[in-house]
């Protein structure tokens, strides 16, 4: 459940940097700020991605937690993509049935 917390945290925190450092950039006439912005989010997936290649999540790797297969094997990058993105959302729409939440 910490990595779980830990994983959107980090990421509203990135989207939050992005749209203010967007709304200033604007507003003072500096783009590149907005552009930085979008490049941390790029690191952030690409982070992201390798880190699902050995079964592991940001909160994860923090954590020192890792995700496997029900056989004990290490969950690759379909897994863990097919796990994190489709299986969370559908679970999500469904009554939120199979996430974790804090009483």
């Amino acid at each position: 459940m910490g990595a779980y917390k830990l994983d959107y945290l980090l990421l509203l925190l990135i989207v939050v940097v992005y749209l203010v450092a967007d709304a200033v950039g604007e507003y003072v006439g500096l783009g590149a700020l907005s552009t930085v912005s979008m490049v941390l989010l790029v690191v952030y997936a690409g982070l992201s991605m390798f880190l699902f290649s050995k079964g592991m999540t940001i909160g994860k790797k923090l954590l020192g937690v890792r995700a496997v297969k029900e056989d004990g094997q290490r969950a690759g990058l379909l897994t863990m993509l097919i796990r994190e993105w489709i299986g969370k959302l559908v679970s999500a729409l469904v009554l939120s049935l199979g996430v974790c939440v804090d009483p």
